[in-house]
């Protein structure tokens, strides 16, 4: 196995310093030298031990590594990032880059030079792998039994990009067993790399915790916010209790108020921005761990900014802000809340626009509610 591993070492190293046809530079000092490795994310964990192995035994030698997609690596190559070895898991992007390929307009259609004269070589064979989740609850064995349940039942299918070459392998075999990819989009789930793909086996099961886990935060809640007042109760006056009493239920309403207004009034109004963003140029693809992240990210923000009420009411009753105060910061306040806007909700102005106005609506309300709020008197010494 070492034997095996050395060689392969060699055989990278020889690569690297002509595949991409960049000299390998070397440092100040003339000594050490520093190469760029530009590999499909397939290869990751290979060569992460494979270099960590070569730089031991030469450590003049420091390997930086890319990892991507083939066809996102054939592109930062084309616009001229540099790269001192190119793996690509497929022949497709070498051939792009091949100066031997330059009058093939089917393999080389831009005519590009890129490689180093006789540096090319096929290192290993690529094959597509059917990977199922524990247990195989479908029985898949084989490919012939994944496309009957393609054609007739509800399956997931994780697959790459048509950009990649695991997505360009997995469209030959749906042409294989005449699968229209469109008609089955609803079962497929894609990933820009091998390695979103081999992820996505696992989509399903994490979905289940990360569902499960929000639940029992939400049907636990009164079992927390319980032994939270246990602890803080003895601690209080009598008046002060009945005060936390009322603000926590006012906390809540805001809070539920809010998530209910993003869900039904914000969140359609961005994805259709995002849908219709994306005509013509791709087609929009949602996998459910995206979608429950998705809404996730819109949500909780909103139900947390909705909360800016009670701030400024605890704040104006210990008497650190007042109406005037409030009045006169208000174009400061319309900055920072712009700012939250912008950090919390996606990177879209629809929904940052929908969460910027209700804070501003309710920072006037708060600012109102001030105004009658008097400041706490501090009992004196």
């Amino acid at each position: 196995m070492k034997k095996l591993v050395s060689l392969l070492l060699a055989l990278v190293m020889a690569l690297s310093l002509v595949a991409c046809g960049n000299d390998a530079k070397p440092s100040a000092d003339g000594n050490r030298v520093t190469l760029t490795v530009f590999a499909a994310a397939s290869l990751t964990e290979s060569l992460n031990a494979i270099g960590e192995k070569y730089m031991a035994d030469n450590q003049n030698v420091t390997l930086v590594f890319n990892y991507d997609s083939s066809g996102t690596l054939y592109k930062q190559i084309k616009e001229g990032a540099v790269c001192d070895l190119f793996i690509s898991a497929a022949p497709k992007q070498m051939n792009q880059l091949d100066g031997t390929l330059k009058d093939d307009a089917e393999k080389n259609p831009d005519g590009l030079d890129m490689l180093l004269a006789g540096s090319r070589i096929d290192l290993l064979e690529n094959k597509v792998a059917l990977a199922v989740t524990d247990g195989n609850p479908k029985g898949i064995d084989s490919f012939d039994k994944l496309a009957d349940l393609l054609k007739s039942v509800d399956v997931k299918l994780a697959i790459g990009n048509a950009d990649v070459p695991v997505g360009q392998y997995t469209q030959k075999i749906f042409k294989f067993y005449n699968i229209d990819e469109t008609a089955v989009a609803d079962k497929l789930t894609y990933g820009a790399n091998v390695k979103e793909v081999s992820t996505a086996v696992s989509e399903a099961l994490m979905l289940k915790f990360k569902s499960c886990l929000v639940a029992a935060v939400v049907i636990g809640m009164p079992v927390i916010v319980q032994q939270i007042w246990s602890f803080v109760s003895p601690a209080l006056y009598a008046n002060e209790k009945k005060l936390f009493a009322g603000l926590f239920f006012v906390m809540l309403l805001l809070f539920i108020t809010g998530v209910v207004f993003c869900y039904v009034y914000v969140f359609p109004l961005a994805v259709d921005l995002f849908w219709e963003a994306s005509d013509g140029v791709a087609t929009a693809m949602w996998s459910v761990k995206e979608y429950f992240n998705f809404v996730l990210s819109f949500v909780l923000p909103f139900g947390v900014m909705f909360e800016l009420p009670v701030v400024i009411y605890m704040l104006a009753r210990h008497g650190k802000v007042t109406y005037k105060t409030l009045s006169k910061n208000r174009k400061y306040v319309i900055l920072v809340i712009a700012v939250v806007a912008a950090i919390l909700t996606p990177p879209d102005v629809v929904s940052q626009c929908m969460l910027g106005a209700p804070m501003y609506l309710l920072y006037e309300i708060a600012a109102q509610v001030a105004r009658f709020v008097k400041p706490k008197q501090r009992a004196e010494a």
